[in-house]
């Protein structure tokens, strides 16, 4: 984004490889002023730590100066000659040798703030430096879909997603269905229940329009069906807010009535 900001051009938008533009994204950033910093939030479902952008703020031992009770995902971004500063600390941040031994970790092993360049940047919007930054976040559901699993499109995502039409972006977080619906992937019982709920997401229902696009062996998993994900498919009845929605009462379900059991044997040996 440097380079380009560098070359003349008043603004860029980045988008990440993984996603999915389902409508002009002129709609989306051409209302915003140019100082206000377009960038989309996480799923809660995949957060790593404490869902707040103080707390990558904390990591970096930087003081913060602004507390939002979410994360944020560079996913998508629309920046211009404002935030020119803001990308040039975040480049420092990363050249930074904390950040770079931290690089060579397992992800799992990696402090909160150093996670990915994206920690780096919600560490550096909640610090105390460019707590005045505007920001424009987009809403779950309703501008920006996050396709992760059963429990990553949520109820609430679902009925601002009703409310909007569709979204603008869907966005393949991990678990890449690409990955996931190759012939290859394991078989095993866990594993087919994975197979099952990106099957039916979002965004492989609306990758299916390109399938047709692509070479056959780039296409695969696109062709990946089984007589399940037929079943689920017909049930959202062709829409995107009804995509994979028993999966995500089934899983809900699951998750409270473990939750119930931990408790009760919590209390039994109390």
């Amino acid at each position: 984004m440097l380079p380009l900001l560098s070359r003349g051009f008043d603004e860029v938008v980045w988008l990440d490889s993984d996603i999915l533009v389902e409508r002009c994204l002129d709609a989306l950033v051409d209302p915003v002023s140019p100082d206000v910093l377009v960038i989309a939030r996480d799923t809660p479902v995949i957060v790593v730590g404490e869902y707040t952008i103080e707390s990558r703020t904390l990591g970096w031992g930087l003081e913060v100066g602004r507390r939002m009770p979410l994360t944020l995902n560079s996913c998508f971004m629309r920046v211009t000659r404002h935030h020119v500063s803001l990308m040039q600390a975040w480049k420092e941040l990363m050249d930074d040798p904390r950040y770079v031994c931290q690089q060579e970790l397992p992800l799992v092993d990696r402090k909160v703030g150093f996670i990915s360049d994206q920690e780096v940047l919600n560490a550096l919007l909640g610090s105390l430096r460019y707590a005045e930054v505007p920001m424009y976040v987009l809403g779950l559901g309703s501008e920006l879909i996050h396709s992760a699993g059963a429990l990553s499109f949520s109820f609430g995502d679902r009925l601002r997603c009703i409310g909007s039409g569709r979204p603008y972006l869907i966005h393949a977080v991990t678990g890449k269905p690409w990955v996931i619906l190759n012939p290859a992937y394991p078989r095993n019982r866990r594993d087919r229940l994975t197979q099952l709920c990106s099957e039916v997401s979002p965004y492989v229902r609306v990758a299916r329009r390109y399938r047709d696009q692509l070479p056959s062996e780039e296409s695969q998993w696109l062709r990946f069906r089984t007589i399940w994900g037929r079943l689920l498919d017909a049930a959202a009845l062709g829409w995107i807010p009804l995509a994979g929605w028993p999966l995500l009462v089934l899983v809900t379900c699951l998750g409270k009535l473990s939750t119930t059991i931990r408790s009760v044997r919590a209390g039994r040996q109390i």
